[in-house]
């Protein structure tokens, strides 16, 4: 799946609204909206088995490595994956 794909999978399943104009808003609850972000994209590659590749697409997890049709399979790693989240996040906000 295509980053832009996903995204628009991310702002789907949003309750809150996701908008650069409005930036990195605080919620109701008190927390910012890239901490709900957060959740909700980890939650939703982890249940889908899914990971972000260092091209920044989604491809499916299997045994622990993230699996790119035709192409170099990568080792998935927690850090990496936080950090891909994060820019993900960035990239929605900014």
């Amino acid at each position: 799946m295509r980053r832009n794909e996903f995204k628009q999978v991310v702002k789907a399943f949003s309750v809150w609204r996701i908008d650069r104009r409005k930036g990195n808003y605080k919620l109701p609850s008190g927390e910012n909206l890239s901490v709900y972000l957060y959740d909700l994209i980890s939650g939703l590659l982890d249940r889908n088995e899914l990971a972000i590749r260092a091209d920044g697409n989604i491809a499916e997890v299997v045994n622990g490595w993230i699996f790119v049709p035709f192409g170099q399979d990568e080792l998935l790693s927690k850090e990496r994956q936080e950090q891909c989240i994060k820019a993900l996040i960035d990239e929605m906000l900014y």
